[in-house]
């Protein structure tokens, strides 16, 4: 969370900028007050802006541990996730309006701590109801209901008239996501979960919205891959950042980003902005140096550097925590005070360009907009019960489809899936964990080979449901025996040896089975690279069916496809 405070400096800027004085120039350090303005605050969220909402709750998820406070006030832990202030704290503090803003389960709470503003945000939670269900946190839904409850409690203090216009007139900020994308599984299981989480996001605004609000900041999330939490356990020796989260977030922000901005214009009467700090975030978290921050690979609080754990901790073998920590991370998902992220500064610059990862031997991965329409088709796909083998077949690749015929035929047993094959082959261990699957699951999987089927590409085509596995008409496929290496001495390579042979004599089985071949033709076959056409491979027996009419392709394949 550390890297988050300096990029808020300019997120708050421009949010100040649009949504208190609608687009005019601000600068804080003027001689008005901002606080006349913005009569209060309201967060919603999660541990990112929960000042200590969980302290009130029965769950695990708490923030009131030693290490936590460190550099607070009175050097204690009050329940928020940093060790000193947290960026709801601070933007109440910017704004003039009370130096820190306290939780709304808060039982102490006076009537002048509600007329300014509360966080209902809670550590933990997400927009979707179930996400962390078990652990008793605050959903974005359940915040909507503590809310509408504060109102109630707000016109008793003030009256009905005045409440309407201090709740009107106030800064609403809204900071949510980050839990459902890496602690959910239907982020992993579900390719759609992405636009349901922003469909979670709009509503929730748009109920503020017919709550009063009108002037409300949408936060994206951060890059959470780069976590230290997930780079420490699965960033490999070098600590690096997770793509597949970080692609997810980046996705999740594009949507967002769409979405609010079609809800201001829906709304012409309120403000609505989303604001994005993955970026900056990203740029400081692979390039600390450049911000005055010497690490961000771990925090300082975590067992030997990897695990974090609630209770007692050490700096990396330490028996205390230091006072002063020079890493732009608190623990292993959230940030320290000492940099003052959330201060206003003028002399940093947020990088303008998005983040995309790179892929070995491939140069720069294609643009952030296209790789967002991409995953938005593939995603518009799987709800037709589509899904795709497209490019190397590896561990990655092979969970992702596994996970998605469970899901398949834990939604519909009774459908038929199709999984269109693209791909050059790859790890026969994981193309046979797909292969096993397909053959465990109850529903049909319909295979069409589109462009090149090669190897375990081929393999998997021809294992569909036969009687519906084809082909597009200018496809290749091609079948052979499985390639390797051996090295080591010469009972290591022994070992490796008989393993190959192995796989050889159990595929060979398979495609025998499969293609109505002797198992005799299918060895002589695969002892070299063999390519087929779509219709010679009809004619060996890897496929059904050449698809000659695409405008018939899905309903049903079999009506498009050449059975002669």
């Amino acid at each position: 969370l550390m890297k988050i405070m300096k990029s808020f400096s300019h997120i708050f800027l421009l949010l100040s900028t649009l949504v208190i004085f609608r687009g005019a120039k601000a600068n804080l350090q003027q001689s008005y007050n901002v606080s006349s303005i913005i009569p209060a605050v309201f967060v919603f969220g999660d541990s990112i802006v929960d000042t200590g909402n969980n302290n009130y709750l029965v769950t695990i998820v708490k923030g009131n541990i030693p290490q936590n406070g460190k550099n607070f006030m009175g050097g204690k832990a009050t329940g928020r996730f940093s060790d000193g202030k947290i960026p709801s704290d601070i933007l109440v503090e910017q704004l003039g309006i009370k130096e820190l803003l306290p939780p709304y389960l808060d039982p102490k709470l006076q009537a002048k701590d509600l007329i300014t503003g509360v966080t209902f945000a809670s550590s933990g939670s997400g927009y979707d109801p179930k996400t962390n269900v078990l652990l008793s946190v605050l959903s974005i839904p359940k915040q909507l209901e503590l809310f509408k409850e504060y109102i109630g409690k707000l016109k008793a203090i003030v009256g009905e008239a005045k409440a309407l216009e201090i709740v009107s007139n106030s800064l609403f900020i809204v900071l949510s996501g980050h839990n459902d994308i890496q602690l959910n599984p239907a982020s992993i299981l579900n390719p759609s979960y992405n636009e349901l989480l922003v469909k979670f996001a709009s509503n929730f605004v748009q109920e503020l919205y017919k709550l009063g609000a009108r002037k409300i900041g949408v936060f994206g999330v951060l890059p959470i891959g780069c976590m230290p939490l997930h780079r420490n356990t699965r960033g490999g020796l070098r600590k690096n950042c997770v793509d597949s989260l970080n692609e997810k977030a980046y996705s999740f922000n594009n949507k967002l980003s769409i979405e609010i901005n079609s809800l201001s214009n829906k709304f012409p009467d309120a403000k609505m902005v989303y604001i994005d700090f993955y970026n900056f975030t990203f740029d400081l978290i692979n390039n600390p140096t450049k911000y005055g921050y010497k690490i961000t690979k771990n925090g300082c609080c975590a067992l030997l550097g990897k695990i974090e754990l609630n209770g007692k901790v050490k700096n990396r073998g330490n028996s205390t925590v230091k006072a002063v920590y020079s890493g732009a991370d608190w623990d292993l998902a959230k940030a320290s005070r000492s940099s003052g992220i959330w201060s206003i500064r003028d002399d940093v610059q947020i990088p303008s360009s998005p983040y995309f990862p790179t892929y070995a031997a491939q140069g720069q991965g294609p643009p952030p907009m296209v790789q967002e329409r991409f995953q938005s088709v593939i995603s518009q796909l799987f709800q037709y019960r589509i899904i795709r083998c497209g490019g190397a077949v590896d561990d990655d690749m092979a969970n992702v489809i596994v996970a998605q015929l469970l899901y398949l035929d834990a939604v519909d047993p009774t459908k038929d899936i199709v999984m269109y094959v693209n791909s050059p082959g790859g790890s026969v261990t994981a193309g046979m964990a797909v292969f096993d699957t397909m053959r465990h699951i109850r529903p049909d999987v319909s295979t069409v080979c589109v462009g090149l089927a090669a190897s375990m590409g081929a393999f998997l085509l021809s294992a569909g449901t036969k009687g519906k596995r084809y082909s597009l008409p200018n496809s290749r496929i091609m079948i052979h025996q499985p390639l390797g290496g051996a090295q080591g001495g010469q009972t290591d390579i022994d070992i490796q040896a008989n393993e190959m042979l192995h796989h050889k004599a159990n595929l060979n089985g398979y495609l025998a089975y499969q293609t109505g071949q002797s198992l005799d033709r299918i060895n002589q076959d695969t002892d070299r690279d063999f390519f087929m056409s779509a219709k010679e491979a009809k004619e060996y027996g890897l496929i059904d069916g050449v698809i000659m009419n695409p405008m018939k392709a899905l309903q049903p394949l079999a009506a498009a496809a050449e059975q002669s």
